[in-house]
């Protein structure tokens, strides 16, 4: 006789198998419901001996499939079900509404006697159900399918759901790597106008010298020559040069950011916290990158406080390094922002680069940017810098 066991329980499928196979039966085995049908279909057994209670899918789900594919393959495919449970009782009606000839519990026999227990199943008819027997059990395998098919469903919607981001990833990393091509070029080709307009601006102080003109010129150097060492700073990014780092100030740069963002800070009525002391706040990196991750948290601050505010600077060491905080008395950051994402922005002129880069520039540093909420209300940025090392 060929006898397919499916069971999920291996000791127990085991046991079994080497019982019946010691009685020269032809046993094969399988651990689920998929496998159970695959194997039905290949191996075309006379009994299907089948645990009721599988684990993902109920078995009496695969007796119920097992009965549609033996309407559809007759002759040539007409096992017949034993159900083998720990719950014999409780689950007898519904494995004969399945299609079960019989029910085997497992508690009770003895793996040697179950090839006795099926032999008894074959040779007698299967029990008759009342009507109400038989409505009670298919109403409770119908309600079991419905439990499997919503179950089935709410993977399948997890799954498209996972694709969909998968997908809108993708397509954003896509954007990103689309917007870093352009980037490069444009820093190319930007470097060279920026050189005209600097030459420009010096020939003009030659002519004609006022101190008005002259403080405007100093500032159109400044902002040119600054621009000039950022585009080059963020080409560096991606072809880094070790020789372009030296010893830098970081309070320095923070009191030139706020000199240039003055006007803003005033015209927004924020009160400005910043150190008093001058030294002891070097690290190594390059000026014109960190005014930029400086320049960027501390407009990204000012921006946060519209109707005024506090607007705090400080610097803390751990052990390893310097701790730069900026800080708001804003509206906080809200609960899924992708700060530091790029292309988030919650600005409505905002292009969602000034974070992003920021924190490339820091990580291309052995830096780190982050940030939190304050208890008080408001954010803190946090441009964690490593120690200069005596």
């Amino acid at each position: 006789m060929k006898i397919l066991y499916v069971e999920d329980d291996a000791g127990q499928r085991d046991r079994v198998s080497r019982a019946l196979e010691g009685a020269r039966q032809t046993v094969l085995t399988a651990s689920n419901s998929r496998d159970g049908l695959t194997s039905a279909l290949a191996f075309k057994p006379d009994v299907l001996l089948l645990d009721i209670q599988l684990g993902e899918v109920d078995g009496l789900v695969l007796a119920a499939q097992i009965e549609k594919e033996k309407r559809t393959r007759q002759p040539a495919f007409n096992p017949q079900m034993i159900a083998f449970s720990v719950s014999a009782a409780r689950l007898r009606n519904r494995a004969l509404v399945a299609g079960c000839i019989g029910v085997i519990d497992k508690l009770r026999i003895e793996p040697t006697k179950v090839l006795s227990e099926i032999e008894l199943c074959l040779s007698k008819p299967p029990p008759v159900l009342s009507l109400d027997e038989w409505k009670t059990a298919a109403a409770e395998n119908s309600s079991e399918l419905a439990d499997l098919l919503q179950k089935r469903i709410e993977t399948l919607d997890g799954t498209v759901t996972q694709l969909r981001q998968a997908q809108a990833g993708l397509i954003a990393t896509e954007r990103i790597a689309a917007t870093g091509r352009m980037g490069l070029a444009l820093a190319h080709e930007l470097l060279n106008p920026l050189a005209a307009a600097l030459g420009a601006i010096e020939l003009l102080n030659s002519v004609s010298t006022t101190p008005k003109r002259k403080q405007y010129h100093d500032i159109a150097v400044h902002e040119v020559q600054r621009a000039s060492r950022i585009i080059n700073g963020l080409l560096s990014i991606h072809a880094p040069s070790s020789g372009e780092r030296s010893t830098i100030d970081i309070v320095a740069i923070v009191q030139d950011v706020l000199l240039l963002l003055d006007k803003q800070i005033s015209h927004a009525n924020i009160v400005l916290e910043v150190p008093t002391e001058l030294n002891d706040h070097m690290t190594v990196g390059i000026y014109a990158l960190f005014y930029q991750v400086l320049f960027n948290l501390i407009l990204n601050a000012i921006e946060a406080m519209p109707c005024g505010g506090t607007l705090t600077v400080a610097i803390n060491y751990t052990t390893t390094t310097m701790l730069v905080q900026v800080m708001d008395t804003g509206g906080g950051i809200k609960a899924g922002s992708q700060l530091f994402e790029p292309l988030f922005t919650t600005k409505s002129d905002g292009h969602g680069l000034g974070l992003y880069v920021a924190r490339l520039i820091a990580e291309a540093y052995d830096a780190h940017l982050y940030a939190e909420n304050n208890a008080s209300g408001g954010a803190t940025f946090i441009f964690e810098l490593p120690l200069l090392q005596p």
